[in-house]
């Protein structure tokens, strides 16, 4: 019985052969005979290729796959949206009032009358200083300011029922001399105060416009505190005043020391 026929290659690129596959004289002794660089293949032995999916199994693939991809997509950005809502909630300012006050209120006005207490009082020891005339004229201008943002708060604490917190100025009238600090917060106050008032004349300007900077920092971070959690629309617009009033005579300053 004759042995059914397929198309061999018999080793060379271009040389195909029909041979009868599994003959004495097939595939088999040819490749016995070649370099062992050569490799006859039959195509009757080749892998029969995967069946390929008909058109309604390609066209369902990416519509059943849809569904658990857009579920998980809602799930993150409802997880997301649970996890972000507490945090904004807690980072929100609370809305601006014209009449209604907050707690941060009336720390912003108790803490800020003090502080600018005590730059008054570090004003007060240029009196009778040799200063260049634009540190004198700086001088003059944060009490110019100070005083009646001082008054101002002032009013608020009474309006609020509030205390007035005593201040470096208050215990030095007191006590006709500049004593101990009456609190904690008063304490770097007094120190600075005393070191100004033994300094030399040669030196009383350098360290006024040093120590001077410093409190106007501690005035902007206060500011800045209050503008993230005070409710009080006028003492909101004060903070954001004091703030940039005193980061502009901080630059003064810095460029005064710079000669």
């Amino acid at each position: 019985m004759p042995w059914p026929c397929c198309w061999c290659w018999s080793g060379s690129w271009s040389s195909w052969v029909r041979w009868p596959c599994g003959s004495a004289t097939g595939p088999a002794d040819r490749r016995a005979a070649r370099p062992p660089t050569r490799t006859g293949t039959c195509a009757c032995a080749r892998p029969a290729p995967a069946p390929r999916p008909d058109g309604s199994a390609r066209r369902l693939g990416p519509m059943l796959a849809r569904p658990m991809t857009s579920a998980l997509v809602a799930a993150t950005t409802l997880l997301a949206a649970g996890c972000g809502g507490d945090a904004r909630e807690e980072d929100a300012a609370p809305t601006p009032s014209r009449t209604e006050h907050n707690a941060a209120d009336v720390a912003f006005a108790t803490g800020m009358i003090p502080h600018h207490a005590g730059a008054g009082r570090m004003v007060d020891l240029t009196r009778g200083r040799p200063l260049d005339p634009a540190v004198e004229t700086l001088a003059e201008r944060i009490m110019t300011v100070q005083v009646p943002e001082t008054e101002t708060m002032v009013d608020w604490l009474a309006e609020w029922g509030e205390p007035i917190p005593e201040t470096i100025r208050d215990h030095v009238n007191s006590h006709g001399g500049h004593g101990g600090a009456a609190s904690d917060e008063m304490k770097d106050m007094a120190e600075d105060v005393e070191e100004l008032e033994q300094a030399s004349d040669a030196e009383f300007q350098e360290r006024f416009l040093e120590l001077m900077i410093e409190h106007h920092e501690d005035a902007v971070d206060m500011a800045e505190e209050h503008l993230a959690e005070g409710q009080y629309l006028p003492a909101r617009r004060l903070a954001t005043q004091i703030r940039r009033t005193q980061q502009r005579e901080i630059a003064t300053m810095e460029k005064l020391l710079a000669g």
